[in-house]
This record gives structure tokens, C-alpha cells and sequence, in this order.
């Protein structure tokens, strides 16, 4: 069963963390609680990017699905982390998989609604972008150094 989180629940994930309480409960209107079992997919490669998911707990494993091989990991997203945080204008479609490893608990954001709201609150606009460009530049930074492993191995 799922619920709508409070504007003092959001503020506890690390994401969300000092937001106004304006602008959560605005974030609040596009948010709900999931749980989500271990081998569940979050999405598949290839489904739209329709949800936005901030982890309260478990860990959920991005990956491919490699003909002959299987699954092959590429990264591991733990409770406090954002998921699946593609929000542009177009649709786009999710690149990997992303498999539940541990039982998650997660906000699911709904993108096409948080979209409608920023649309009309620019305020939350900028203040989610605000916290998505350092996320934008850990995430490269890791692959950085995930490349440079690989060329140096």
C-alpha cells in the first residue's frame, strides 16, 4: 500500500534535507510511499522514465542485461541516495535496469506531475536543480574513476 509523505517526512531524506516546507508540500502533491521487494525491478532498459525514486532504505543495483552473460552491475544506489532522476521535458527512456538487492523503501516521484508543478512553481524548479547538478557531478566523477581503473588495470 502506498501514501502521500508528509512535508516532515520528505525533509528527513538527505536529498530534501533544509528544502522549505512550501516547497515540499508542493513536492509532496507528486510523491508517494513504495516498498519494494528484493529481485523486484524498479524499471527495466528500454521502459519510459516516468519515476523519480529518493531511497529511505535497501539498495537497489543499476545494470545491463548482457545476451549470454546475464546481468552485469554497473552501479549500486543505497538508502539516502536519488534514483532515476531524468526529468527533462522529453521522454526518455531508462538506460538500465534497476533490480532491488535489499528491500527498499523509496519516495516514488511522478515525473510527469512534478514536471506540471514546476512548470507552475519555479521556485521548486530551481531548488531541485540546485540539488541535482552536484548529483549530476558525483555521478561523473565516480565513472571518472571507474574509467580510470579500467585504462590503468
Amino acid at each position: 500500500m502506498s501514501s502521500r509523505p508528509s512535508a516532515a517526512l520528505l525533509k528527513q531524506h538527505p536529498f530534501l534535507h533544509c528544502m522549505s516546507d512550501d516547497l515540499l508540500v508542493a513536492l509532496g502533491g507528486c510523491a508517494t510511499n513504495r516498498r519494494f521487494k528484493s529481485g523486484a525491478y524498479l524499471w527495466r532498459q528500454g521502459d519510459k522514465a516516468a519515476r523519480f525514486y529518493l531511497l529511505r532504505s535497501g539498495r537497489v543495483t543499476l545494470g545491463v542485461l548482457l545476451p549470454g552473460q546475464g546481468f552485469a552491475p554497473v552501479e549500486a544506489v543505497e538508502a539516502g541516495d536519488a534514483l532515476g532522476w531524468c526529468w527533462s521535458p522529453d521522454p526518455t527512456t531508462r538506460r538500465f535496469d534497476a533490480r532491488v538487492e535489499e528491500p527498499v523503501c523509496a519516495f516514488d516521484i511522478d515525473i510527469s506531475r512534478l514536471q506540471d508543478i514546476c512548470r507552475h512553481d519555479p521556485a521548486l524548479h530551481l531548488e531541485l536543480l540546485s540539488r541535482v547538478v552536484p548529483l549530476f557531478d558525483r555521478k561523473l566523477q565516480a565513472c571518472r574513476g571507474r574509467l580510470l581503473e579500467l585504462v590503468s588495470g
